[in-house]
Parts: C-alpha cells; structure tokens; sequence
C-alpha cells in the first residue's frame, strides 16, 4: 500500500500541531493508517500483530509534517505513507494511493477515480463529485455491514503508538500491537 497525500499547508500555531491534540498524525495520517489496517483485516482473518515502523521527516523542526511512515507486517506487509504540505492545494487536499496484493493492483486518484486491474481485466470507475466516504463513515453504525471492533482498537492502537513515535523523536520502533491493547 502506498499512500502519497498532498495536505493542507497549516500554520505553525494550528490546533493539530498540539501534542496534546494528536499532532497532524491522529489529525490526518490516522485515516490512512486506519484505511491500511481495514485492507490488511480484508484480506486474512487475523491481523499482523507485529510492526516495525520507521519515520523520516524532511525537517525534524516540523516532526508531524512531510513526512513519511512506513509500516512493515509480520506478515510481509509494506505500508507506505507521505503527508506533504509544502504549499496550500488549489483543490483542498489531493490523495493518490497505489495498492498491490498478488494479482490485484489498485490505483486511486483523488477519491474522483479508480482503476482495478485484475489479471487481464481492467476496469475504471469514476466519481463525481469527489467521494471520500466521510458520509458512509458517519452513518456506519446504521449499516449492514460494520466494521470488526479489533480492527477499530488495532488502528487506534497503532495510530497512537505513531503519534507517540513522533512526539518523542524516535524514528524507528517494533510493535506489536497487542501489547498495547489486551
């Protein structure tokens, strides 16, 4: 999985940038680590329960900002993440995230469009308007179909663990993740 995100550029003095409040990470990169474990749980029954996770910041002044996370699984899995946010978007924020698992490729660009390649198949949906599923997220628990709660704790979980990563200034940390939540 590969996640490149341009965000928005935020002021130095802007309420993320609180520790206190979970930094730009449980701000923004959360989504894309929540997003991340959702597919690793789509795809097996159980989830890896161990991580090791390296952080490299283009400035270490700016801890929580272009940065990225890359999350390796026990089970030979290989996240990728990149919040940039060098200048404002034209558009608000613009995401392309890239992922491969055996013969399945997907593409998707701005949450506007998707490719799915699947062997020799290949197929492209479009969306109109942008769709980033903030709707679907909200009226879940109104669903048919609900998400697993570990899922919900493992994210939270590892998503706090990369919070608390950046906030000490550690770049490269193991962890296995239910340590931190049984």
């Amino acid at each position: 999985i590969n996640c490149f995100v341009s965000g928005h550029l935020i002021p130095k003095d802007h309420w993320y940038r609180n520790p206190q409040e979970g930094t730009r990470i449980c701000g923004n990169l959360g989504h894309w680590i929540d997003l991340s474990l959702h597919l690793l749980k789509c795809r097996t029954i159980s989830f890896p329960e161990n991580y090791e996770v390296t952080i490299v910041q283009a400035d270490t002044r700016d801890p929580d900002d272009n940065l990225s996370v890359l999350i390796k699984s026990d089970f030979g899995d290989l996240i990728n993440l990149t919040l940039s946010s060098r200048v404002e978007p034209f558009e608000g924020i613009n995401e392309s995230i890239s992922i491969l698992n055996g013969n399945l490729i997907v593409k998707i660009d701005d949450f506007r469009r998707m490719t799915v390649w699947q062997d020799e198949s290949k197929k492209t949906y479009r969306y109109f308007p942008k769709d980033v599923g903030h709707k679907n997220s909200i009226l879940q628990p109104f669903n048919k179909f609900k998400r697993d709660f570990n899922e919900i704790l493992f994210s939270t979980a590892l998503t706090l663990e990369i919070t608390s990563m950046v906030n000490n200034k550690i770049n490269n940390k193991h962890i296995k993740i239910t340590d931190k939540i049984l």
